[in-house]
Formats: structure tokens, C-alpha cells, sequence
């Protein structure tokens, strides 16, 4: 098959699997038409080809397959938004495509009903992948743990990003020598991006900054963990449609105010999971020069708020919670670093009349640094809310066995 152009199966096979690829086969057997049988004695008829059907009935059932493997992720989870996700199904119309040139032609042409996208990962040709296919949209999804990314990789992520006009995700979880280059070369606009997940994996949260030209208008969702974006951005000041925002590992360097978070906050009317969490209180100095200023008292109501995460001191919380109103939180896990002495008397009144909670269990958890108390229902017992530390997702990360690339083309 020619790499140059998009290549067309030959009339013989326009309704038959293609024999260029045998084992896609099973398409056209997995994808049938049962009709309804009547309750006779009468041998049930065979299933109907899906070949019979007309191109609308057709692509009902691509997008079927679609949502089914790729649904947008509730906001609910942040390791399913930003981690089980299963952004590697991004690819599930590459074999589709070789059945026959009806297919083909149906598929392109209703790219933007199928969401169809260009995954870009380890192993992928990327700029020979971009060379021979459409202008779709982008997905840059790289995982990598310790030496596991190689030069290839790292440049093919490069050309990925010069393409910013069409970029839609992206996933970089990599350590802070290999995201270095990645976050120089996001400046300027993204203007199709929607999910943006940032993570280190070698336990440097040193604070690598992203650009402060960096903005994608459309971003929905933002993670950043170990990698540092100011609350005041282009990032965080123009995505007014953020539905989850997530700043873990936070260093030192990088603190700021509840006054700077409420006024943040106060911009993203659709936010409906929120996750901060410091990587260590803040220095003396800090705290001396904020108790210098006068505090700017404004209050926030987030109505559409379901998840709320915080990791820091319970001075931070103290002062943050009087000034935010959440009707409909769900959940909510905090935790404090060891302190000798804590008080939650604001943490208790904000529990107290947030009218979403039902809590009937609760989990009270301490180790060296940290103490953490997670309340859920009844019926969520057991089930542990994520942290920051599982978004990097090593230990499945590691277990996981990269799937060999296939071209689409």
C-alpha cells in the first residue's frame, strides 16, 4: 500500500473484509444485524451482514462503537479523566478503514460526527503518520517511565506540538528532562485543546513552568502535578470553561494565597472537581510578608462543584472555606501536614451546610507527613478517592505492555 497518498482498496473488495488484512475479518462478524425472531419452532435465520445496511443505519453503529470505546470521561474520577482514561482506543477506526472503500469513504467523511483524532505515542512515526493522513485532530498521549523514552520519541512529540492548530489532548507524564523541551515548545495559543495532563515521574518537583504565552481557550480539563502554572496565566485566566482543574505537587516556590485561588476560582463558573495540593507548607518568609498585606475578602459560590481535594495546612483551609459556598459537592478529601496543633472549626461548619452530604462513613488515615480524612456514603465504603500520587498511574503505567503501532493508511 502507497504511503503517498490515501490509498483505496480495489473495486473487488469496495464490500468485502480486506484480504490485505486478514485478521480484520472479524468486523464484519462482530459487526451484525440480528432481527427479531418469533417464538416458532423455526430454525432462527443467520445473522445479516452489516454490509446490507445503508450508510446512515452504518454509521449509527460506528458511533456506537465509538462512545463505547471512547466516551468522554464524567468529571467525577480524576484518574479516569486524566489516567484510566482509555485514550489508546483513539485509534479504533484504524482497522475499520482497510475493510472496504465504503467504509473508508464513510469514516473520513463524517470525521467530525466520529471524533476521529491522530493518537501520537511511543512508537508512533509521527511525522510520517501526519505526512499521509487528513488534517484531523491531534492526541499526543506519552507515559514514560525512567529511561523507558527514547530520542525518537522525543522528537516525534516536538513535531507533534507544531502542530498546535489541531492539537486536542495532551498526556505527557515523563520525567523532568524529557518534559522540559515539551513545555518550552507550548507557547502561544492551542486554540482545539481540551484535555492537558502535565505530570513528572522521577520525584522532581523542582516547579518546571509552563509558558506564560501558553493559553487554550477550550480546555476543559487541567492537571498539573509537579509542573508549575501561576493561578494568574494566560492558561488558567482564558480557559473559562474548565470543568476540572487539578495543581498537585505544588513546591514552595510556586505558593499562593486563598485570596489569589477564591479570585482564580471566582472566573470558572463550570468547574465541577477541584484538586489542590502543596508539596510542603509554606516558608516563614512567606507567611510573615502575606500577614503585611490586607486580605481581599471576596466570596464565591461554585454551583456546579462535585469534587473537592485539598492537601496542605489547616490554616489554608480555614480561611479558604468560609469564603466558598459549593450547593452540590459530592466529595470531599483533606488532608493536613503534621502540625501540633489543628483547628477545623470552619472545616466542620462548611460540612455541617453543604446540603449534598451524606456522609455515613469516614476514614481518619495518618503517616509521617500527613494526616487525611476521607467521609463517603455508605455505599462508596471501600472505595478510596484518588490522589495526586495515583494520577501518575507508575505502578500501572509499568505493567502495562505497549501495543505495536499500525498505520492507519
Amino acid at each position: 500500500m502507497s504511503h503517498g497518498h490515501l490509498s483505496l482498496p480495489t473495486e473487488e473488495s469496495q464490500c468485502s473484509p480486506s484480504h490485505e488484512f486478514p485478521h480484520l475479518e472479524y468486523v464484519s462478524f462482530f459487526c451484525c444485524v440480528y432481527f427479531p425472531l418469533k417464538l416458532t419452532r423455526a430454525r432462527p435465520r443467520r445473522p445479516t451482514s452489516i454490509h446490507i445496511l445503508d450508510d446512515t443505519s452504518r454509521l449509527n453503529i460506528f458511533y456506537l462503537y465509538r462512545h463505547h470505546l471512547c466516551d468522554d470521561p464524567k468529571p467525577e474520577d480524576e484518574v479516569s479523566i486524566f489516567g484510566w482514561f482509555e485514550w489508546e482506543h483513539e485509534h479504533w477506526w484504524y482497522d475499520l478503514v482497510h475493510v472496504c472503500r465504503r467504509w473508508r469513504h464513510l469514516i473520513l467523511r463524517s470525521r467530525t460526527h466520529l471524533s476521529l483524532c491522530l493518537r501520537c505515542t511511543q512508537g508512533t512515526p509521527v511525522a510520517d503518520m501526519l505526512a499521509h493522513s487528513p488534517l484531523l485532530p491531534i492526541a499526543i498521549d506519552y507515559f514514560v517511565f525512567d529511561d523507558d523514552i527514547t530520542s525518537e520519541d522525543e522528537v516525534d512529540i516536538l513535531v507533534a506540538l507544531q502542530h498546535r492548530e489541531r492539537v486536542c489532548h495532551i498526556r505527557l507524564s515523563l520525567p523532568i528532562p524529557n518534559l522540559q523541551d515539551p513545555t518550552v515548545a507550548m507557547d502561544n495559543e492551542f486554540p482545539m485543546l481540551e484535555y492537558l495532563f502535565i505530570g513528572t515521574t522521577d520525584g522532581d518537583y523542582s516547579g518546571l513552568m509552563l509558558p506564560k504565552t501558553f493559553q487554550a481557550p477550550h480546555l476543559r480539563h487541567l492537571g498539573l502535578i509537579g509542573v508549575v502554572c501561576t493561578l494568574r496565566s494566560l492558561l488558567i485566566t482564558t480557559a473559562v470553561g474548565l470543568v476540572t482543574l487539578i495543581l498537585g505537587r505544588i513546591p514552595r516556590s510556586a505558593y499562593f494565597s486563598p485570596d489569589d485561588l477564591v479570585l482564580c476560582i471566582s472566573h470558572l463558573p463550570r468547574l465541577e472537581m477541584l484538586s489542590i495540593t502543596f508539596l510542603c507548607p509554606p516558608s516563614s518568609h512567606w507567611v510573615e510578608m502575606r500577614s503585611l498585606k490586607t486580605p481581599i475578602m471576596t466570596d464565591v459560590t461554585l454551583a456546579n462543584l462535585r469534587w473537592f481535594t485539598f492537601r496542605g495546612t489547616n490554616a489554608y483551609l480555614e480561611e479558604l472555606l468560609p469564603r466558598v459556598t459549593t450547593p452540590r459537592l459530592e466529595k470531599f478529601d483533606i488532608g493536613f501536614f503534621d502540625q501540633s496543633d489543628v483547628s477545623i472549626s470552619h472545616v466542620q461548619h462548611y460540612i455541617n451546610t453543604t446540603e449534598k452530604f451524606r456522609f455515613d462513613c469516614a476514614t481518619l488515615k495518618f503517616d509521617d507527613a500527613i494526616i487525611s480524612v476521607q467521609a463517603y456514603p455508605s455505599d462508596q465504603a471501600g472505595m478510596e478517592p484518588p490522589s495526586d500520587r495515583q494520577l501518575t498511574m507508575e505502578s500501572l503505567t509499568r505493567n502495562r505492555k505497549s501495543q505495536p503501532w499500525r498505520p492507519w493508511y
